[in-house]
């Protein structure tokens, strides 16, 4: 099976008045499973002129909003200081999710020598009740789009007898034994996920 793990952080909660900063995706493939460093993975930074949040998640993502600051004063001109050697792109939100579904084509293309389907299956930690509406408010002309049926790792971690609610990511890690905080950033968030549903046989 070939899955889109997704993450992405926001400027807040309320996807009618936050912003996407940031979008994180990589492939899995089931039948192949390899380590974070050799996964295909992407990292989209999404740059405004102007940024308007909630102040929790902007102390939260302080760091991407400097970059993005400094981006527009024109002071960083090399992403590397501030992403490590992922695979960055810096792009507008108008942008961000044709890029996104074209780079996904041409993994898969890479991978099995022919076009996937244009529905994507996706995996994520609430993607359907958080990432997926912000998500949907961004142009979209790739011809692709999510697939309506959504997995999310927290049902596997679900104590019934114990949970009112479904579990969050770090306490879905913390059930799996992987010894890890949450890092939120969404490349990182997205590996996550993988995890959780590798430690599960998916």
């Amino acid at each position: 099976m070939i899955y889109l793990s997704i993450d992405i952080e926001t400027t807040g909660l309320d996807y009618n008045n936050c912003q996407v900063l940031e979008i994180g995706a990589i492939l899995e493939n089931t039948d192949k499973k390899l380590d974070l460093k050799d996964i295909p993975k992407l990292r989209l930074v999404l740059i405004h002129n102007f940024i308007k949040g909630e102040p929790y998640a902007l102390n939260m993502n302080k760091n991407l909003v400097q970059y993005i600051i400094d981006f527009n004063l024109k002071k960083a001109d090399d992403i590397s200081e501030y992403f490590d050697n992922l695979k960055t792109k810096v792009i507008t939100p108008n942008l961000a999710m044709e890029y996104l579904f074209n780079w996904y084509k041409l993994e898969y293309i890479a991978l099995f020598g022919c076009e996937p389907n244009n529905k994507v299956n996706v995996v994520g930690k609430n993607f359907t009740g958080f990432d997926n509406r912000f998500l949907e408010l961004l142009p979209n002309n790739s011809g692709y789009s999510f697939h309506r049926r959504v997995l999310d790792p927290a049902i596997l971690y679900l104590e019934k007898d114990y949970d009112e609610v479904l579990p969050d990511l770090q306490t879905c890690l913390d059930r799996a034994e992987i010894e890890k905080s949450v890092a939120h950033t969404a490349v990182e968030d997205a590996w996550d996920v993988i995890q959780l549903l590798r430690n599960k046989g998916l």
